[in-house]
């Protein structure tokens, strides 16, 4: 699996076509079946933003890692922000696709997002479960 960091460009992409008319959005995720880079987060985050793109999608990513990982959310966090700064850092323009040497996957990205876990997974079977995801239609 190769990471393909666009979550906080998901909801800036939707309100750019809202802003210019567009009436019909359809929105891609991991189109090749299960495997993809947190495809369930994004998902949620399009089709909460294509009902109401006046959410803050900050807010929203944050919701569903709460609701969906519970006590490993700030680990995922974690690794988002280190994919995220990279691509920050090196400048890097996400394509559809990109090859493995990208840019961005720079050795210390790859291996900082590989060590980010929990110290052990023992240690989340004590933490409480996360509330359930409230959503507002």
């Amino acid at each position: 699996m190769q990471p393909f960091p666009n979550w906080f460009v998901l909801g800036p992409n939707i309100r750019y076509f809202l802003a210019h008319g567009v009436k019909g959005l359809f929105e891609e995720g991991a189109y090749c079946g299960p495997g993809g880079d947190l495809n369930e987060l994004k998902d949620y985050v399009m089709a909460r933003l294509m009902w109401d793109p006046t959410l803050d999608d900050k807010a929203v990513v944050a919701e569903f890692l709460a609701g969906y990982y519970g006590a490993a959310a700030p680990y995922v966090r974690q690794y988002m922000d280190v994919m995220v700064g990279e691509i920050t850092a090196t400048g890097y323009y996400m394509h559809e696709n990109f090859p493995w040497t990208a840019d961005f996957l720079t050795p210390i990205a790859v291996l900082s997002s590989a060590t980010v876990s929990p110290p052990t997974c023992s240690s989340l079977i004590d933490m409480p479960a996360a509330p359930p995801i409230q959503m507002h239609f």
